[in-house]
């Protein structure tokens, strides 16, 4: 009985402890994903692809597309416009 605890226990931490880095690598992917789903509907995304910008500069270009129609919630804005400013900073 007790070896089934332990091994129970050693399971229920295993999944517990490895939960955290898949939500974490799954967050820093849907940014690209999100920004390839939700921009492309309107345009390429080659036409975000070709500027730089800082990270004030990419949110306000992620709010005016939000604007101009685009659909995403508040926190889907905030991981493209934070995909886009480490992927295409202005140097």
């Amino acid at each position: 009985m007790k070896k089934v605890f332990l091994t129970g226990g050693m399971v229920v931490f295993f999944f517990t402890s490895a939960v955290p880095c898949a939500v974490a690598q799954q967050k820093a992917s849907d940014g690209k994903t999100l920004f390839e789903k939700v921009c492309s509907a309107c345009h390429g995304i080659s036409r975000a692809e070709s500027k730089k910008k800082s990270p004030e500069e990419w949110s306000s270009t992620v709010a005016r597309m939000r604007q101009n129609g685009a659909k995403f919630t508040d926190s889907e804005g905030k991981l493209i416009s934070d995909y886009l400013a480490k992927t295409y900073p202005k140097k």
